[in-house]
């Protein structure tokens, strides 16, 4: 895994993304505090918002040498070409995962200028289903199955061939960030903390030890993370 050989853990942890342009923090500033057996407010040194700062940053850095997001309950609306022929034929491969629930999947009609929408499961089950489609031509559903551990969406029947014919409403990620990601976001922020503010923040041990045996942690932590396969979380 090279990523993990760029670890630079005697400076900064790269990153500067504010925690405003993160949708999720992996880890809060009460995890970093249990780290270092104390509590940040707006009035400690480094600062409660500056904390959450630093997570964001080790977040994002948590990311690239991953090679994957860890975001919880992120929904998304996206537009993919059909293919009508071959192997991939009427099938939809995600792109956000894990799959957590998909909430409509739609194919546009050019003749009625509409987008409409399919109904999950067999083929036999939509027969008895509500019409579909515009008022002026509505039509019996057409049936998919969902691939949660693939990240993919079949049609039972439809192969179209054309551009962003299909459109998929879903939502992705983790229903909670998994706990070995927030041990290790708290554990890089206590870092940057313990090396920055070292007069302020004594540790238990020799600091010299304390870092070592921290810096082992982190790259344990990150091994997992960069090997971890993403998961589905279907429900």
């Amino acid at each position: 895994m090279p990523q993990v050989a760029l670890l630079k853990l005697n400076g900064v942890i790269p990153g500067t993304v504010s925690s405003s342009k993160r949708p999720v923090l992996y880890c809060t500033p009460a995890d970093v505090g249990s780290v270092l057996n104390t509590s940040f407010t707006d009035s400690t040194s480094p600062t409660f918002s500056l904390v959450t700062d630093m997570i964001a940053r080790q977040d994002s850095w948590i990311d690239e040498v991953s090679g994957h997001n860890w975001l919880v309950n992120q929904s998304t609306e996206e537009q993919y070409d059909a293919i009508g022929s071959g192997s991939r034929a009427g099938t939809i491969l995600l792109r956000k995962r894990p799959i957590l629930s998909v909430q409509k999947v739609e194919y546009w009609d050019g003749g009625a200028k509409a987008w409409i929408p399919g109904m999950q499961g067999f083929p036999e089950e939509t027969v008895n289903a509500p019409l579909v489609g515009p008022s002026s031509s509505p039509r019996q559903a057409d049936a998919f199955y969902v691939y949660p551990v693939e990240g993919k969406i079949v049609w039972s029947k439809l192969r179209f061939d054309n551009r962003l014919r299909y459109r998929v409403s879903y939502t992705w990620g983790y229903v909670t960030v998994p706990e070995f990601v927030r041990d290790l976001s708290a554990t890089l922020a206590a870092r940057e903390i313990v090396l920055y503010w070292a007069g302020q923040y004594a540790v238990a041990e020799e600091i010299s030890k304390w870092k070592d045996r921290v810096d082992e942690k982190i790259r344990r932590l990150v091994f997992q993370a960069a090997r971890r396969q993403p998961l589905a979380a279907y429900t």
